[in-house]
């Protein structure tokens, strides 16, 4: 996830899943599940 984080543009891993869990309402790693979930 921290290179996602610095690819984004975020200073640090912590800050982006902080931002990312306000905007979608569950952590990146729940994010990723349920998504690749739908592809199986």
């Amino acid at each position: 996830m921290s290179e996602v984080a610095y690819e984004a543009g975020f200073s640090s891993p912590s800050y982006f899943t902080k931002c990312f869990k306000e905007f979608y309402k569950e952590n990146p790693s729940d994010y990723i599940k349920r998504i690749s979930e739908g592809f199986g």
